[in-house]
């Protein structure tokens, strides 16, 4: 059973960048108290704007459908990175060069896929990979994993195009991914959903979770793993945390539609109804950093602010974190 996925339709591109300037779209206060961070929009004229990913001075983003560009995290024109691309998503910033997975298209029944990269000032764009249905990726170092919905596989492949390798092929359909210098963790979604970390040095394997239901956005922070998850029949979801292998608990409950999980030394972040939450990775109080931004397409962070795209307003849009 192929899992739900949520599919965005998507026209043309529209416009030009803008500098930092504080967003028209208010932030009110939300249940949890008066948000804490003022808005400002990095980039405006970006049609459904989607996934990003950053480096030190630039924030990526999807749009349209079938773009890759990029902007300064201070504003300013928009670059093109990429286009005519089928289905591109999870971006991969952390190294000299821009990585990415094309999902593939309907017509082909997801099988025309790929992994791709690009140098980040744009041209030919490369292909590293197919892949069946590809659903996110993670680079470290000289090699790029990856997981696939459809061809329901873990797979890996050095920068070079060489080493391919298949980690994994369990019956499930793989959803998220994360790498750390010791291990690969992964989320599927299925009959049998599971989150698996699997040493890289041994191979060995871990499932930390079989009673899932579609978790997500995996996260690795030292010895403690991280997902999204939802319930079953309900739009509500939680944060969950297995810590140094431990059984998973729930670290923030009764969240609406929670998506898009990333943390720093200190913080989980997250985006759920129209608000970045964040609460402490140790626990305790869940708070949002701005609220009623409407739909959010991607997030990520840096070491001063949260990042995130506006499919309502077309816009890339930052915040400080502290």
């Amino acid at each position: 059973m192929r899992p739900r996925l949520a599919v965005v339709l998507v026209l043309v591109l529209a416009g030009c960048g803008s500098s930092p300037g504080t967003s028209p779209a208010p932030d009110a206060a939300s249940p949890d108290g008066p948000p804490s961070a003022a808005v400002e929009d990095v980039a405006t004229g970006l049609t459904d704007p989607s996934t990003i990913s950053l480096d030190a001075a630039h924030v990526y983003v999807v749009h349209d459908a079938s773009q890759i560009s990029r902007v300064a995290k201070t504003g300013g024109g928009i670059v093109q990175i990429a286009t005519g691309q089928r289905g591109p998503s999870s971006l991969d910033a952390t190294t000299d060069r821009l990585y990415w997975v094309n999902t593939g298209t309907h017509s082909m029944d997801f099988r025309d896929g790929s992994v791709r990269w690009s140098a980040k000032t744009g041209g030919a764009d490369n292909e590293l990979a197919t892949s069946y249905f590809p659903a996110a990726l993670a680079v470290d170092g000289d090699t790029v994993y990856w997981v696939e919905i459809d061809g329901q596989r873990v797979r890996q492949i050095g920068t070079s195009g060489t080493g391919a390798m298949t980690l994994d092929d369990s019956p499930t359909h793989k959803t998220s991914i994360a790498v750390t210098p010791t291990r690969i963790v992964w989320t599927a979604s299925s009959d049998m959903a599971d989150v698996v970390s699997m040493n890289r040095v041994s191979g060995d394997r871990t499932t930390l979770s079989t009673a899932e239901y579609s978790p997500g956005s995996a996260v690795v922070i030292g010895d403690d793993v991280y997902w999204v998850v939802r319930h079953a029949l309900s739009d509500s979801g939680s944060i969950r945390v297995s810590r140094n292998g431990a059984a998973p608990v729930d670290i923030v409950s009764d969240e609406y539609y929670p998506a898009g999980l990333v943390a720093d030394g200190s913080s989980l972040y997250w985006t759920s109804d129209g608000r970045i939450r964040t609460v402490a990775l140790a626990g305790g109080a869940a708070r949002s950093l701005v609220t009623e931004r409407g739909a959010i397409g991607g997030l990520a962070i840096d070491a001063e602010h949260v990042y995130w795209s506006e499919l309502d307003r077309d816009a890339l849009v930052r915040a400080r974190l502290r």
